[in-house]
């Protein structure tokens, strides 16, 4: 596991040249899939055989497969006197960051030890600032010292967590797998030296090295080696397969796609991984894990995008966005618009922007799923509107916003607000009788309802890789949904507390999608309107819509709330204001099409304070149903922002 980066740094920008616009985001996916998969194969081996034995397996049958390619292409492997010092160093460190990888899967729950050994950016930071005295960057620094924050939380050490509350991970374990994160690092130095090497010829001598370091450890302790594998050949042979295919995917994908957004993607590994070990492995996750995870992923990647985006380009003046982007954009985020000119702000101020949004959105769902155990969604949507209509209004007198509506404009608007309160009110009501991750991954499956109407109302053409993506959407949300014909009797249901409509609740969660992508329709034919105007006029009118419902049902209502209710709504209010404001502002800084993949955070963090603080069990088939999902909303947006993007000139 620890050994699947050991050609990344050899990836070299190749020439423009035409390709698929997702070829190489697909490819880093793919990447990360297959080597989420060996992983698994491993921990799945490591119940059987010593750590140096499935060392040796990966490489002998890795080695095989990479020999056969330097055959094929003619590649030499004559390696010039100058560089046997620098290749030995990386054979050797490579080997040892590989070894010590597998022994920490071994030890650990695999999930945990995953996330340990993707901390390689920050020791890349630390080896950098110690060996190669590259000034250290505050802010750099600061995500290093957080990730081991993360660590910590992964770790789990008895003196700060407790005997009772979480179980510690065992700390050689722990230890070995930050150093195999720090030779991973060290190996990265050595593979830049030899980037005029083949990556082929690179290939083959690691996996030699590899191959005769586990034999010598085989024969050093034979007590611990079997080879009566039986059906752990298979196994074995796939460590092998996936990580060499793993390696090419990475490698071509990094050439393909700029490297701060394969950066980004390289960490569906995780993603994967904390699936498979769910689903097929059956060990436990601590929702520790999920935040220290959430806190690792965050630190790691600010630093590898901070790095990839050194030194910052120019800005170059283009020309103001066409009507094309500005409706394209629309449908990701309806209310952002773009600014004429580039600016230069801080590098990843547009990211980071996107990502406290995330983050204050699922607060806030957090917030109204606390809410439901005491009063009705009309209820939740009638403080959430007035809160954020508050706040707005200060905003409209401050900026002295004009809030007056032109006649032409005045239908679009009122079908769009009546739209967006169902929108709300039906989300809401669906977080109230679902667990709330659930319900937060059936409701964000609104880009693909935008698909589905821009094709029926707007007469869109059909793009055949974007209706797979759809329909993929919905396997998605049957493994969500889990109805009985398909997947029988829920053997988690006395696990779950959910209401008496949960049926019901899937289906008004799609229809709660499919009115936020009406509302996206109408928000764009509302573009010659001032974002507070809007804001004002759709809290308005929900605050209205929801006080009529309130009215109607007046036994479902309570005034009388205890203080932690009223601190509830009142969040549910500043942070939906403060998460429209950072996405908006966000999407101005950021392109679309990495913009809407920062989105799906929300998702994540919903998972981990669902888990974390309001301990609903979450099925292992609704980790599934999101990575589903998640993943085709999110080639869905992708797609259709690279479309709406001009042409560059070559």
């Amino acid at each position: 596991m620890a050994g699947k980066d050991e050609g990344l740094p050899l990836v070299q920008s190749s020439p423009p040249q035409q390709h698929h616009s997702l070829l190489g985001l697909s490819f880093i996916a793919a990447s990360a899939l297959t080597f989420s998969l060996m992983s698994s194969a491993i921990k799945y081996e490591s119940f059987s055989i010593a750590a140096m034995e499935t060392v040796f397996w990966r490489s002998s049958i890795a080695g095989l497969i990479n020999l056969a390619c330097v055959w094929y292409h003619g590649v030499s492997l004559a390696v010039p006197r100058e560089d046997w010092g620098s290749l030995a160093a990386r054979v050797l460190v490579g080997f040892g960051s590989m070894a010590l990888g597998f022994y920490t899967v071994s030890q650990l729950v695999l999930a945990d030890a995953s996330v340990i050994i993707f901390t390689s950016p920050i020791m890349s930071f630390f080896l950098g600032a110690v060996f190669l005295h590259e000034a250290i960057d505050g802010v750099n620094f600061a995500c290093a010292l957080t990730c081991f924050v993360g660590v910590a939380f992964v770790a789990r050490p008895a003196w700060l967590f407790g005997s009772d509350d979480a179980q510690p991970a065992p700390a050689l374990a722990i230890c070995t797998g930050l150093l195999s994160a720090a030779l991973q690092a060290l190996d990265y130095v050595y593979v830049r030296k030899l980037k005029h090497m083949h990556f082929l010829a690179l290939l083959h001598y690691f996996s030699l090295a590899c191959s005769v370091g586990g034999a010598v450890a085989m024969a050093i302790a034979p007590e611990r080696v079997t080879l009566d594998l039986g059906f752990l050949w298979v196994s074995a042979a796939l460590t092998g397969v996936l990580g060499f295919l793993g390696q090419v995917f990475m490698m071509k994908g990094f050439q393909l796609e700029d490297v701060g957004t394969g950066s980004v993607m390289r960490y569906l590994d995780i993603v994967f991984v904390f699936i498979w070990d769910t689903v097929f492995l059956h060990e436990v996750i601590s929702p520790w894990s999920l935040v220290g995870a959430a806190i690792i992923m965050a630190s790691a990647i600010t630093i590898a995008l901070r790095r990839a985006r050194r030194p910052p380009l120019v800005p170059v003046a283009t020309e103001p966005p066409t009507v094309l982007m500005l409706q394209k954009q629309g449908e990701l985020l309806p209310l952002v618009t773009p600014p004429p000119l580039p600016k230069a702000p801080f590098p990843l101020l547009g990211l980071v922007l996107i990502s406290f949004s995330a983050l204050t959105f699922s607060l806030m769902s957090s917030a109204i799923k606390y809410e439901s155990y005491f009063f009705s969604a009309m209820e939740t949507v009638f403080w959430r509107s007035l809160f954020a209509w508050c706040i707005n209004l200060s905003f409209v007198l401050y900026y002295k916003i004009d809030l007056r509506v032109e006649a032409a404009d005045r239908s679009n608007l009122v079908v769009r607000n009546v739209a967006g309160f169902l929108s709300m009110a039906l989300s809401f009501w669906t977080m109230s009788q679902l667990v709330l991750a659930d319900a937060s991954v059936i409701i964000f499956t609104s880009p693909v309802m935008t698909f589905f109407l821009g094709a029926l109302l707007l007469n869109e053409k059909i793009d055949i890789v974007n209706l797979v993506c759809a329909l993929s959407c919905f396997v998605g949300v049957v493994f969500v949904s889990r109805p009985t014909l398909l997947f029988g009797d829920d053997p988690d249901a006395d696990k779950k507390v959910v209401g008496p409509y949960a049926g019901l609740a899937v289906w008004t969660g799609l229809l709660s999608a499919l009115m936020s992508a009406l509302d996206y329709v109408f928000v764009r034919k509302l573009s010659g309107l001032h974002l507070l105007a809007v804001v004002h006029y759709f809290s308005l009118s929900c605050m209205v819509g929801a006080a009529l419902a309130m009215a109607l049902w007046p036994a479902q209502v309570s005034f009388a709330l205890s203080w932690d209710l009223w601190l509830s709504a009142v969040a549910s209010g500043v942070l939906g204001f403060l998460g429209q404001v950072c996405l908006t502002k966000g999407f101005q800084l950021e392109s679309v099409g990495i913009g809407s993949v920062m989105r799906y955070l929300d998702i994540v963090f919903v998972f981990v304070w669902d888990a974390l603080f309001l301990h609903e069990f979450i099925s292992p088939f609704s980790l599934v149903g999101a990575a589903i999902i998640m993943t085709s909303a999110s080639v869905i947006c992708l797609r259709r922002a690279r479309v709406a993007a001009p042409p560059t000139s070559p």
